[in-house]
């Protein structure tokens, strides 16, 4: 350790000099030889001289020890803090159903008198040296192999692009595990509804190739009839207890409010946010399958992945520990078909399915049809008959519409925008192809448009191969106006 330096003999007296005298900055007088003092200790001399009106010939005639007792800091009056009710502190802090924050009976209990009130951080070092918590006690599990397996549903998901609509959707991501062996299943669904839940477990099944004898999930609503009570096991809605009854598998949720039951899946679902999405999270998907064949991938990596404790992978501790104790699957894979009475087709020939509007033949408009919904497959019957078959979508308020089910005209005016007339050059093909894209790269979409639709009136009054004619002469000749190949077809512009 560095010994101090000690200051010069009358530093000072020097400094007061220098301070009263001269119109040094006080950094420079802090640097003299004859002072080597602080600035801030320059500063707080100066603002003293100035408050008591003090010269330097005051000053020159006194002795060290007048002008120390002079320029002495003056001692501030001790605080005198003030102590909290901690008993009305502790009744706040355990306070149910909604127990007050320590900064909020904080500050209550300083608006009191802010003087004499002791600091935050001082209130709470008191408040826990009164009040300390019971340590947590911590159940350790012994997990069976093949007996149960835990399943919950991430916070955080993936989206993907629908191709058809071109919207961004975001489905559900279900995880289960087996925490004998930590071996590790996820998959995406269209949401979190009771048909998703079964949807995820049977394809969790069919990953493991066998079943548990008992499913642990939380309180989901949409599969559970009324949350846990003590000493007894859930009970399921219908729809979930059928797909039990036909897997033959016990139901045993977790308890209410922040339970470490399922403690496997818990650590899965935070891995999983973690790394598995982190690495897909850069790309672009176009449906669910597509983005749960990249889960898949990411998955195989992950129960392949050796582990540190083991020095095996999940997929090996499985294969080894756990496959041979599951209970073979069914003959008959479980699927599930929900049926929905729809009522009559209204004049804009969608109708709603789970918030969702999809659309049927415009010739049905006032009949009374039925939806069969199959995993992600919607049929819609009439007369028993399929008149229209959709790609579940879960978005709310969203509408499905295809072009098979518009009357002409309508199919003319949702064509009626830059993609569609382009697309409708597309089919044509040929020069009127040519002609459509050199406008469309010349010009903004609109504009463009505009000017295509006049040559698409005129293959409509004409027909498609003499303005294909038309058209291929005009790029030959590099006039590409719809004004020559009208002259070209005879007419007047």
């Amino acid at each position: 350790m560095t010994a101090r330096k000690p200051k010069p003999q009358g530093a000072l007296r020097a400094a007061l000099h220098m301070i009263t005298q001269t119109h040094f900055t006080d950094r420079d007088i802090a640097q003299m030889e004859t002072v080597q003092m602080g600035k801030s200790t320059i500063d707080r001399y100066r603002k003293l001289l100035h408050q008591k009106g003090l010269t330097w010939p005051d000053l020159e005639h006194l002795t060290d020890h007048e002008l120390n007792t002079l320029l002495k800091k003056t001692p501030k009056a001790p605080k005198r803090t003030r102590q909290p009710d901690w008993e009305w502190a502790f009744r706040e802090a355990t306070r149910r159903p909604k127990p007050k924050t320590k900064y909020w009976i904080w500050k209550k209990y300083r608006a009191e008198d802010p003087d004499t009130a002791m600091g935050y951080s001082n209130f709470t070092i008191a408040f826990k040296a009164r009040f300390p918590k019971a340590p947590s006690v911590v159940m350790r599990k012994m997990h069976m192999p093949g007996h149960v397996v835990e399943v919950d549903y991430s916070g955080d998901s993936l989206s993907y692009v629908d191709s058809n609509s071109g919207d961004v959707i975001t489905p559900s991501l279900f995880v289960g595990v087996l925490p004998s062996t930590a071996y590790a299943f996820a998959i995406c669904t269209p949401g979190q509804t009771g048909p998703d839940w079964i949807a995820g477990h049977v394809a969790m099944f069919d990953h493991f190739g066998g079943l548990p004898f008992a499913v642990r999930p939380d309180n989901a609503s949409s599969i559970m009839a009324r949350p846990r009570r003590p000493g007894e096991d859930g009970q399921g809605r219908e729809l979930f207890e059928d797909f039990l009854r036909a897997y033959d598998l016990a139901l045993h949720p977790a308890r209410v409010r922040k339970p470490r039951d399922k403690g496997a899946v818990e650590s899965l679902v935070g891995y999983v946010q973690r790394y598995t999405l982190a690495n897909l999270s850069d790309r672009v998907f176009h449906s669910l399958d597509e983005l749960n064949v990249a889960i898949a991938i990411e998955l195989a990596a992950l129960n392949n992945e050796v582990m540190q404790d083991y020095k095996l992978s999940r997929r090996q501790r499985f294969e080894a520990d756990e496959q041979a104790t599951l209970r073979p699957l069914p003959a008959q894979r479980y699927v599930f078909t929900e049926y929905v009475e729809l009522a009559p087709v209204p004049a804009h020939y969608t109708v709603p399915i789970h918030k969702h509007f999809y659309s049927v033949p415009h010739t049905l408009i006032g009949k009374r049809l039925c939806a069969r919904l199959t995993g992600d497959r919607i049929e819609i019957l009439h007369e028993r008959e399929v008149v229209a078959r959709h790609t579940r979508n879960a978005k709310i308020g969203g509408v499905t519409i295809l072009d098979e089910h518009r009357p002409a005209a309508h199919l003319a005016e949702s064509r009626r925008n830059p993609d569609g007339l382009l697309a409708w050059a597309k089919e044509q093909g040929g020069a009127i192809q040519a002609f459509f894209e050199h406008h469309y790269g010349q010009w903004q979409p609109y504009i463009a448009m505009s000017k295509c639709q006049r040559l698409q009136g005129l293959v409509h009054k004409h027909g498609v191969a003499p303005v294909q004619r038309a058209c291929q002469f005009a790029l030959n000749a590099k006039t590409i106006n719809v004004t020559d190949v009208i002259r070209l077809l005879g007419e007047k512009s």
